[in-house]
């Protein structure tokens, strides 16, 4: 038996052992304490481990494991309260105010991820990941029709396309509609990013696995929270520098493993990046990998000590 045939045999001894306990839990709360539990036990086991280069097929297993019992105990579950506009009441609206075109175009999406993903399934409950690309596609082209300027936007993680911090995975698109001298920030399926599978805060800092969504980060400071509620039940915001930076600044936390904490020993959770730093950061000009360690930021390559959050 090889050394990596061990590994896998002593985890999956404690796979079952959680996976069991899951089967078991019967509320929400219970199962947030199992998975802390099992996320700790997968740090602890990566300090037996070592660095991801030298047991890299070990650790894949071990995020295709423990994102499994996620996907399977966490998947119907959100942080979040606030519902989306959806379906949308015209009739409280005046027409062809900025309100009610971007009320319209945001229907209209929703509608189509609606039909696209699971029509059968209430739209409050269907995890949007992966389809940020089509529905600014389809804003985009609803847009074209109604001859208003729209602009697909790209986040790349850490907002550098050179350094793919998450292997070519991770990124996110949304979209800047412009009329009537305002500007607004459209993103029909930001709920994605707060899923409670990627929102437990005890996630950071296990080796090849993303910590946590933009989402929970969103959510620890007021201001914050009032754009991503905009965000999650319009689907739209008048974009300012003010929104710019504090929708941007979800995305930059998340994007921080658990070597940033353990090393800065900074938990605020904020950023000091201003709106023209994001503006830079969009264009391609800059990226958060100039500012911090890539070690920081991405997929946490080596172990690191356990840390109180």
């Amino acid at each position: 038996m090889t050394k990596y045939e061990r590994t896998i045999m002593e985890f999956n001894k404690y796979y079952i052992l959680y996976a069991n306990k899951l089967a078991k839990a019967k509320t929400k709360a219970e199962k947030i304490i199992i998975f802390k539990d099992l996320y700790q036990f997968a740090k602890n086991f990566s300090e037996f481990l070592g660095p991801s280069y030298a047991n890299y097929k070990t650790y894949i297993y071990m995020r295709k494991i423990i994102m499994t019992l996620e996907d399977t105990y966490l998947s119907n579950y959100f942080i979040t309260n606030t519902l989306p506009n959806y379906p949308l009441n015209n009739y409280l609206l005046t027409y062809r105010t900025n309100e009610y075109i971007l009320h319209n175009i945001i229907f209209r999406t929703r509608c189509y991820l609606h039909k696209e993903i699971d029509i059968n399934e209430s739209f409050n409950n269907l995890d949007l990941t992966n389809y940020c690309e089509k529905s600014c596609d389809y804003i985009l082209n609803i847009c074209q029709k109604m001859n208003i300027k729209a602009t697909k936007i790209k986040i790349n993680p850490g907002f550098s396309n050179e350094y793919q911090i998450y292997y070519g995975c991770g990124f996110h698109y949304f979209a800047v509609v412009e009329f009537h001298n305002h500007k607004y920030l459209l993103d029909p399926t930001y709920s994605q990013f707060f899923l409670l599978k990627r929102s437990i805060i005890d996630r950071i800092g296990i080796i090849n696995l993303s910590g946590c969504d933009a989402g929970i980060f969103m959510y620890m400071q007021k201001r914050r929270k009032e754009i991503a509620d905009k965000i999650l039940k319009d689907g739209f915001i008048l974009l300012d520098e003010d929104v710019l930076k504090h929708y941007l600044d979800g995305f930059a936390i998340s994007y921080r493993n658990g070597l940033y904490y353990e090393n800065t020993l900074d938990y605020s959770y904020t950023t000091n990046y201003t709106p023209q730093d994001y503006i830079n950061f969009l264009k391609g000009l800059d990226s958060q990998i100039t500012h911090e360690k890539i070690s920081y930021l991405g997929y946490q390559r080596k172990p690191s000590k356990i840390v109180k959050r």
